[in-house]
């Protein structure tokens, strides 16, 4: 996501004082290791990494929905390996080259159950899915984990391709059923080279050469989705851990709630952290950037035609 407070100083009381258990994270897809913004629970943080990839840490598996033999797609750029054949998805944008397979392997899937005993999955505060489409397969395979998360994060597509994965509407009705509702969603455009437009971000393979990103403008092809359980705990570490999810994922508004909900599970001094100590979503100069405006403006610039402004200079007419 990128919605993350980079300065959670309620976290950091929390952990420091208040919470009694571990925080449990579930990462699948686990490339490039715990995500930073997690790391502000430091050795409160217990992690279950999984990911297809034996040079990734953790458990190294492909899960499906049942043990079964499928064949799995292995590309170029190994983080888009995947169940399906994503390609089908970036039809006519220049990612389609990142997500045409190198070779096709025949692969024994494995339920999340096998992997992770259930009393473990039991009690997972939070789970981080980017399996590349695989996303339904994952969660129909998880057991009590849907039970148990606060929180999830998910990778969605929108367009219904490739025919057999799981689009976001279907992974939204499916989530809602099991009791969470969508709190944020990160878009991200892919364009056709007839009219190209800078990209979002620069990635590049372990070579060091710039794969194709999301761009800035284009057709919605995927995103990020955070997902949190609709009835809110009130009452011990539960209800702190939340309080901190909402945190990391500037929702501000919605820690601030859930402490009014929950009189004396923190000190006063601790709840006015919420309110007091947060990023700025403006510059230095007093312009709105947050969390997304500054990126797209500075993209704007690399375009042939360079940026207006639209805010007309002082005196203008």
């Amino acid at each position: 996501m990128q919605r993350i407070e980079t300065n959670p100083v309620f976290c950091g009381e929390v952990v420091e004082s208040l919470l009694s258990e571990p925080f449990r994270l579930l990462d699948f897809g686990a490339r490039g290791g715990t995500p930073s913004h997690w790391l502000v629970f430091a050795d409160q943080l217990e992690v279950i990494s999984i990911d297809p990839d034996e040079r990734e840490p953790g458990i190294t598996a492909i899960v499906g929905r049942t043990h079964e033999v499928r064949p799995f797609y292995r590309h170029e750029y190994w983080p888009t390996d995947s169940l399906y054949r994503t390609g089908e998805l970036f039809e006519g944008t220049a990612a389609r080259e990142v997500h045409e397979p190198s070779r096709i392997e025949i692969v024994e899937t494995q339920p999340l159950t096998d992997l992770v005993p259930s009393e473990r999955l039991a009690r997972i505060d939070f789970a981080k899915l980017d399996v590349e489409q695989a996303e339904m397969d994952v969660l129909v395979s998880s057991g009590p984990l849907l039970e148990a998360v606060l929180g999830l994060e998910l990778e969605v597509h929108f367009p219904k391709r490739p025919a057999e994965s799981a689009c976001f509407s279907e992974l939204d009705t499916y989530l809602q059923g099991c009791g969470f509702e969508l709190y944020d969603l990160d878009v991200f455009r892919y364009t056709r080279p007839q009219w190209p437009a800078p990209t979002l971000y620069d990635v590049r393979d372990d070579d060091g050469r710039p794969v194709p990103a999301p761009t800035v403008e284009g057709q919605v092809l995927t995103g990020d989705a955070l997902y949190i359980r609709r009835d809110w705990p009130t009452e011990g570490d539960r209800a702190l851990k939340l309080a901190c999810i909402f945190e990391l994922h500037r929702l501000r508004d919605c820690a601030i709630a859930l402490l009014k909900q929950a009189p004396g599970l923190v000190p006063d001094e601790s709840s006015t952290l919420l309110a007091q100590s947060h990023d700025s979503l403006r510059a230095e100069d007093g312009r709105l950037w947050g969390p997304n405006h500054h990126i797209f403006e500075e993209l704007w610039r690399q375009r042939p035609n360079g940026y207006r402004d639209p805010t007309p200079a002082a005196g203008a007419t």
